[in-house]
């Protein structure tokens, strides 16, 4: 029987666990990161609040498949420019108007 190195210690190592955990992380992670993580940062980027950002990606996979994930956000963040712009609350750029 092979010895364990001594670095891992004795008992349970990572190595050990069993699929079922596994894949619980591995789903775990995956919903953080794209309920939490992925519209916090979309939405930093874009200026759009996260609850915005997953609104946009439902639609947008709903009605567009992939290619309507893919251009969701950028279009709904286009379209909350545009929307500000002719309110004249920001320049097309987003910062303020003169």
């Amino acid at each position: 029987m092979a010895q364990e190195p001594s670095w891992l210690g004795s008992g349970c190592g990572w190595y050990r666990c069993s699929p079922g955990v596994v894949v619980l992380l591995v789903i775990g992670i995956h919903l953080l990161e794209g309920y939490i993580t992925g519209p916090l940062v979309m939405g930093r980027a874009l200026r759009l609040p996260p609850a915005a950002v997953l609104l946009a990606l439902s639609v947008g996979g709903v009605l567009g498949g992939v290619w309507g994930l893919l251009f969701a956000a950028p279009a709904t963040a286009c379209g909350l420019a545009v929307w500000r712009w002719s309110a004249g609350d920001q320049g097309p750029l987003g910062r303020a108007s003169p």
